[in-house]
């Protein structure tokens, strides 16, 4: 975590932006899966070590279990957060006291203030904090649907070469191909039904402008266009 403190300490000697924020934004890949909750819940340490060193959201890669999702939503937030309906709440899984010296730091802000804002966000429509998914197997393909409406999820993204390595599948082979089609199709509809979350104060979540720094309200689509060729 010392090599990540001295990265994100760089981005802010840096200066701001060209759009005049403080830092870029840093989104961080998880080194876990997400096979099921009891996992997430023994591994949720490395998710606070990584949030305390400031950077502004997290992607969840092998996004198979539903429950395993929620339990790494709930860990990404302070226990005097506002609940919501279906994250656990189960004790010590949230952040703790003195997480946020550091992160306020980077995010040039007082230590309150930045508790405040590291939520996810929509879950929380003030919330700054941006949480993913990457769907890049038959199991998490086949909850995609669920997962993508989980409150604290800001996007999802396709995992084309994953999934194709379930499938053994090779750009030469025309018969792993239409499988890998229609799972590329069922993740966009899944990613479609985000927009029907709901946030903790009931309302819709927001369609403008983020206030994260450096980053757009919606993060670019991974488009991936598969060719499949048959054989002679």
């Amino acid at each position: 975590m010392a090599e990540l403190r001295q990265f994100m300490l760089g981005l802010v000697a840096g200066g701001p932006t060209k759009s005049g924020h403080r830092t870029p934004a840093v989104i961080v890949t998880l080194p876990m899966y997400a096979l099921d909750a009891a996992e997430m819940r023994a591994n949720n340490w490395i998710i606070h070590q990584i949030l305390n060193t400031g950077v502004h959201g997290l992607l969840l890669t092998h996004a198979d279990s539903p429950e395993a999702i929620r339990t790494f939503v709930q860990s990404c937030r302070y226990p005097h957060a506002p609940p919501a309906p279906g994250l656990p709440l189960d004790a010590g899984l949230e952040r703790g006291a003195g997480s946020e010296s550091f992160a306020a730091q980077i995010w040039g802000m007082s230590g309150p203030e930045y508790m405040r804002k590291a939520d996810p966000w929509p879950l929380n429509p003030k919330g700054e904090l941006m949480l993913g998914l990457k769907i890049e197997e038959r199991w998490a393909l086949t909850n995609a649907e669920e997962s993508a409406r989980i409150a604290g999820i800001s996007f999802a993204e396709w995992g084309p070469d994953g999934y194709g390595f379930v499938l053994a599948w090779t750009s030469t082979d025309p018969c792993t191909g239409s499988a890998w089609i229609s799972g590329w199709r069922r993740w966009g509809r899944g990613r479609r039904r985000r927009s029907h979350a709901t946030s903790i104060d009931g309302g819709r979540p927001q369609s403008g402008a983020r206030r994260h720094a450096g980053r757009e309200d919606c993060l670019s689509e991974l488009v991936q266009r598969v060719q499949c060729r048959r054989h002679d």
